[in-house]
Protein backbone atom coordinates (compact mmCIF):
# COMPACT_ATOMS: atom_id res chain seq x y z
CA UNK A 1 0.00 0.00 0.00
CA UNK A 2 1.89 3.54 -0.97
CA UNK A 3 1.99 5.87 1.99
CA UNK A 4 1.89 9.48 0.83
CA UNK A 5 3.57 11.82 3.66
CA UNK A 6 2.34 15.00 3.37
CA UNK A 7 4.30 18.44 4.81
CA UNK A 8 3.30 21.41 6.00
CA UNK A 9 5.50 24.33 4.54
CA UNK A 10 6.93 27.14 6.22
CA UNK A 11 4.20 29.87 7.53
CA UNK A 12 4.66 32.64 5.07
CA UNK A 13 2.61 35.92 6.54
CA UNK A 14 4.49 38.74 6.05
CA UNK A 15 6.77 37.51 3.74
CA UNK A 16 8.35 39.41 1.64
CA UNK A 17 8.48 38.83 -2.18
CA UNK A 18 11.70 41.58 -2.72
CA UNK A 19 15.13 39.95 -3.16
CA UNK A 20 16.52 42.81 -0.14
CA UNK A 21 14.40 44.50 1.72
CA UNK A 22 15.79 47.52 1.48
CA UNK A 23 15.09 47.59 -2.56
CA UNK A 24 13.31 50.66 -3.27
CA UNK A 25 10.07 48.87 -5.12
CA UNK A 26 6.72 51.09 -6.55
CA UNK A 27 4.20 48.49 -4.83
CA UNK A 28 3.90 46.76 -1.50
CA UNK A 29 5.03 43.08 -1.11
CA UNK A 30 2.28 40.38 -1.81
CA UNK A 31 1.74 38.30 1.11
CA UNK A 32 0.07 35.01 1.86
CA UNK A 33 -2.36 33.58 4.82
CA UNK A 34 -0.88 30.86 7.09
CA UNK A 35 -0.76 27.74 5.57
CA UNK A 36 -2.30 24.92 7.92
CA UNK A 37 -2.56 20.93 9.04
CA UNK A 38 -5.37 19.86 10.70
CA UNK A 39 -7.34 16.21 11.01
CA UNK A 40 -10.95 17.21 9.69
CA UNK A 41 -13.69 16.51 12.65
CA UNK A 42 -16.20 13.86 11.21
CA UNK A 43 -14.45 11.97 8.74
CA UNK A 44 -10.77 11.81 9.84
CA UNK A 45 -9.18 13.34 7.11
CA UNK A 46 -5.46 14.75 7.23
CA UNK A 47 -5.11 18.01 5.39
CA UNK A 48 -2.79 20.31 4.73
CA UNK A 49 -3.35 23.53 3.18
CA UNK A 50 -0.35 25.18 1.67
CA UNK A 51 0.71 28.86 0.19
CA UNK A 52 3.85 29.26 -1.94
CA UNK A 53 5.51 31.60 -3.88
CA UNK A 54 7.99 31.22 -6.59
CA UNK A 55 9.40 33.25 -9.65
CA UNK A 56 9.52 32.03 -12.96
CA UNK A 57 11.86 33.20 -16.04
CA UNK A 58 10.38 32.35 -18.95
CA UNK A 59 11.86 33.23 -22.83
CA UNK A 60 10.50 35.16 -25.41
CA UNK A 61 8.98 33.64 -27.87
CA UNK A 62 12.28 34.36 -30.15
CA UNK A 63 15.02 33.21 -27.24
CA UNK A 64 15.99 36.95 -26.80
CA UNK A 65 15.23 37.88 -23.42
CA UNK A 66 12.64 36.66 -20.80
CA UNK A 67 9.20 37.31 -19.15
CA UNK A 68 9.60 37.49 -15.37
CA UNK A 69 6.21 35.78 -13.68
CA UNK A 70 5.27 35.42 -10.09
CA UNK A 71 3.39 32.68 -9.34
CA UNK A 72 0.85 31.83 -5.87
CA UNK A 73 0.71 27.90 -5.64
CA UNK A 74 -2.77 27.12 -3.49
CA UNK A 75 -2.41 23.27 -3.02
CA UNK A 76 -4.63 21.31 -1.17
CA UNK A 77 -4.21 17.56 -0.34
CA UNK A 78 -6.31 15.49 2.13
CA UNK A 79 -6.33 11.95 2.94
CA UNK A 80 -8.30 9.56 5.18
CA UNK A 81 -7.38 6.10 6.71
CA UNK A 82 -8.09 2.83 4.73
CA UNK A 83 -8.04 5.16 1.37
CA UNK A 84 -5.02 4.76 -1.16
CA UNK A 85 -5.86 7.96 -2.51
CA UNK A 86 -5.00 11.36 -1.84
CA UNK A 87 -7.46 13.95 -3.17
CA UNK A 88 -5.39 17.29 -4.11
CA UNK A 89 -6.81 20.99 -5.82
CA UNK A 90 -4.35 23.45 -6.93
CA UNK A 91 -4.81 27.11 -7.92
CA UNK A 92 -2.18 29.01 -9.04
CA UNK A 93 -2.23 32.81 -9.56
CA UNK A 94 0.07 34.63 -12.32
CA UNK A 95 1.32 38.26 -12.15
CA UNK A 96 3.93 39.46 -14.81
CA UNK A 97 6.45 41.53 -13.04
CA UNK A 98 8.62 44.27 -14.17
CA UNK A 99 12.20 44.96 -13.09
CA UNK A 100 10.78 48.07 -11.02
CA UNK A 101 8.53 45.72 -9.21
CA UNK A 102 5.42 46.89 -10.79
CA UNK A 103 3.15 43.96 -10.96
CA UNK A 104 -0.10 42.77 -13.06
CA UNK A 105 -2.46 40.05 -12.89
CA UNK A 106 -2.03 37.63 -15.91
CA UNK A 107 -3.60 34.59 -15.73
CA UNK A 108 -5.19 32.33 -12.86
CA UNK A 109 -6.77 28.64 -12.90
CA UNK A 110 -7.63 26.04 -10.84
CA UNK A 111 -6.75 21.83 -11.21
CA UNK A 112 -7.20 18.67 -9.48
CA UNK A 113 -4.23 17.92 -8.41
CA UNK A 114 -1.40 17.34 -5.73
CA UNK A 115 1.47 19.49 -6.39
CA UNK A 116 2.47 21.70 -9.33
CA UNK A 117 6.13 22.94 -10.31
CA UNK A 118 6.97 25.84 -13.36
CA UNK A 119 9.45 24.02 -16.09
CA UNK A 120 10.05 27.84 -17.30
CA UNK A 121 12.81 26.04 -19.64
CA UNK A 122 10.34 25.17 -21.47
CA UNK A 123 7.89 27.76 -20.89
CA UNK A 124 4.73 24.97 -19.10
CA UNK A 125 3.31 25.21 -15.50
CA UNK A 126 3.02 21.08 -14.36
CA UNK A 127 0.44 19.66 -12.43
CA UNK A 128 0.95 16.24 -10.93
CA UNK A 129 -2.04 13.97 -9.46
CA UNK A 130 -0.14 11.13 -7.78
CA UNK A 131 -0.86 7.87 -8.41
CA UNK A 132 -3.27 5.79 -7.02
CA UNK A 133 -3.38 1.54 -6.07
CA UNK A 134 -2.43 0.71 -10.20
CA UNK A 135 -3.64 4.02 -11.70
CA UNK A 136 -0.36 5.55 -12.58
CA UNK A 137 0.58 9.38 -12.13
CA UNK A 138 -1.18 11.87 -14.27
CA UNK A 139 0.48 15.10 -15.37
CA UNK A 140 -1.47 18.08 -16.74
CA UNK A 141 1.05 20.84 -18.58
CA UNK A 142 -0.23 24.28 -18.63
CA UNK A 143 1.01 27.28 -20.32
CA UNK A 144 3.15 29.66 -18.33
CA UNK A 145 2.27 32.44 -20.58
CA UNK A 146 -1.70 32.00 -21.24
CA UNK A 147 -2.74 29.99 -17.95
CA UNK A 148 -4.05 27.28 -20.97
CA UNK A 149 -4.17 24.14 -19.98
CA UNK A 150 -2.09 22.22 -22.80
CA UNK A 151 -1.11 18.61 -22.77
CA UNK A 152 -1.37 15.30 -20.44
CA UNK A 153 0.58 12.24 -19.75
CA UNK A 154 1.61 9.79 -17.49
CA UNK A 155 5.66 10.88 -17.95
CA UNK A 156 7.87 13.73 -18.71
CA UNK A 157 6.54 15.54 -22.52
CA UNK A 158 9.35 14.40 -25.50
CA UNK A 159 10.53 17.26 -27.13
CA UNK A 160 12.17 18.76 -30.42
CA UNK A 161 14.34 22.24 -30.10
CA UNK A 162 15.82 23.90 -33.23
CA UNK A 163 19.82 24.30 -33.74
CA UNK A 164 18.94 28.43 -34.08
CA UNK A 165 15.69 30.02 -32.55
CA UNK A 166 13.54 30.38 -29.29
CA UNK A 167 10.81 28.41 -28.14
CA UNK A 168 8.94 29.24 -31.07
CA UNK A 169 10.63 26.62 -33.22
CA UNK A 170 9.89 23.36 -30.26
CA UNK A 171 7.60 20.84 -30.36
CA UNK A 172 6.20 18.65 -28.00
CA UNK A 173 4.60 15.16 -27.79
CA UNK A 174 2.51 13.71 -24.72
CA UNK A 175 1.15 10.48 -24.13
CA UNK A 176 -0.76 9.12 -21.22
CA UNK A 177 -3.82 8.00 -19.84
CA UNK A 178 -6.11 10.33 -17.93
CA UNK A 179 -9.40 9.17 -16.90
CA UNK A 180 -10.81 5.54 -15.84
CA UNK A 181 -12.47 3.71 -18.49
CA UNK A 182 -11.21 6.12 -21.40
CA UNK A 183 -8.26 5.28 -23.83
CA UNK A 184 -5.23 6.81 -23.86
CA UNK A 185 -4.00 10.24 -25.81
CA UNK A 186 -1.35 11.33 -28.26
CA UNK A 187 -0.80 14.78 -28.74
CA UNK A 188 1.28 16.83 -30.75
CA UNK A 189 2.12 20.75 -30.82
CA UNK A 190 3.58 23.61 -29.35
CA UNK A 191 4.28 25.24 -25.93
CA UNK A 192 1.25 28.10 -26.84
CA UNK A 193 -1.12 25.27 -28.45
CA UNK A 194 -1.61 21.69 -29.01
CA UNK A 195 -2.17 21.09 -32.92
CA UNK A 196 -3.55 17.53 -32.93
CA UNK A 197 -4.99 15.17 -30.53
CA UNK A 198 -5.62 11.15 -31.39
CA UNK A 199 -7.10 8.61 -28.74
CA UNK A 200 -5.12 5.38 -29.22
CA UNK A 201 -7.77 2.26 -29.26
CA UNK A 202 -7.00 -0.97 -28.77
CA UNK A 203 -7.67 -3.75 -26.30
CA UNK A 204 -4.67 -2.76 -23.81
CA UNK A 205 -5.24 -2.04 -19.99
CA UNK A 206 -4.07 1.37 -18.53
CA UNK A 207 -1.28 -1.15 -16.73
CA UNK A 208 -0.22 -2.44 -19.89
CA UNK A 209 1.47 1.29 -20.92
CA UNK A 210 3.98 1.64 -23.76
CA UNK A 211 7.33 3.48 -23.42
CA UNK A 212 7.47 6.32 -25.74
CA UNK A 213 10.33 7.65 -27.86
CA UNK A 214 10.82 9.99 -30.88
CA UNK A 215 13.60 9.24 -33.46
CA UNK A 216 15.09 10.35 -36.53
CA UNK A 217 16.92 7.50 -38.10
CA UNK A 218 19.17 7.28 -35.03
CA UNK A 219 18.48 5.83 -31.92
CA UNK A 220 15.07 6.32 -29.81
CA UNK A 221 15.20 9.16 -27.72
CA UNK A 222 13.30 11.82 -25.27
CA UNK A 223 14.23 15.18 -27.30
CA UNK A 224 15.82 15.49 -29.96
CA UNK A 225 17.95 18.90 -32.02
CA UNK A 226 16.35 19.04 -35.38
CA UNK A 227 16.05 21.80 -38.58
CA UNK A 228 12.66 23.32 -38.33
CA UNK A 229 11.77 21.16 -41.86
CA UNK A 230 13.03 17.98 -40.17
CA UNK A 231 10.46 15.24 -39.43
CA UNK A 232 10.80 12.45 -37.04
CA UNK A 233 8.67 9.63 -35.99
CA UNK A 234 6.56 8.85 -32.57
CA UNK A 235 7.69 5.55 -30.95
CA UNK A 236 5.38 3.43 -28.79
CA UNK A 237 6.67 0.50 -27.79
CA UNK A 238 5.08 -2.24 -25.46
CA UNK A 239 6.82 -4.82 -23.20
CA UNK A 240 5.96 -7.65 -25.63
CA UNK A 241 7.67 -6.48 -28.47
CA UNK A 242 4.97 -4.67 -30.05
CA UNK A 243 5.50 -1.31 -31.48
CA UNK A 244 3.85 1.77 -32.98
CA UNK A 245 5.19 4.13 -35.77
CA UNK A 246 3.76 7.79 -36.18
CA UNK A 247 5.34 9.70 -38.68
CA UNK A 248 5.55 13.88 -38.26
CA UNK A 249 6.02 15.93 -41.43
CA UNK A 250 4.99 19.28 -42.12
CA UNK A 251 4.48 19.83 -38.37
CA UNK A 252 1.81 17.44 -37.86
CA UNK A 253 0.96 13.61 -37.23
CA UNK A 254 0.89 11.69 -40.32
CA UNK A 255 -1.80 9.35 -38.98
CA UNK A 256 -2.75 8.16 -42.54
CA UNK A 257 1.11 6.41 -42.97
CA UNK A 258 0.96 5.14 -39.73
CA UNK A 259 2.57 1.59 -38.88
CA UNK A 260 -0.44 0.79 -36.53
CA UNK A 261 -0.55 -3.58 -35.72
CA UNK A 262 -3.87 -5.01 -36.28
CA UNK A 263 -6.09 -4.39 -33.57
CA UNK A 264 -5.02 -0.55 -33.11
CA UNK A 265 -6.31 2.73 -34.52
CA UNK A 266 -6.15 6.28 -34.32
CA UNK A 267 -8.76 8.76 -33.72
CA UNK A 268 -8.75 11.84 -34.61
CA UNK A 269 -10.09 14.47 -30.92
CA UNK A 270 -10.79 17.87 -30.66
CA UNK A 271 -7.35 19.76 -30.46
CA UNK A 272 -8.56 21.30 -26.94
CA UNK A 273 -7.32 19.31 -24.23
CA UNK A 274 -10.47 18.63 -22.03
Amino acid sequence: MKIRVLVMLCTLVGFSLMACAQAPRSSEPITSSASAAYVRQGDGAYVTDNKVFEFANPLNDDGNGYIRLLLLKTMHNEHVDGSEETKGQLRVQAWTVAKNDTRQKRWFFSSEGNEGESLYEDRFFRVTQWGCCDWPQVHWYFSLLSGKKLYVSNSALLSTSAPQGGPELARYVAFGYYDHGKPPILQYGSDLKVKQRFSLLSRREYYDAPQVFIRNGGEPAKSLVLEPSAGFTILLRYSDGVEIRVPIQNDGMQTDKADLPDGYSLRRENSATR
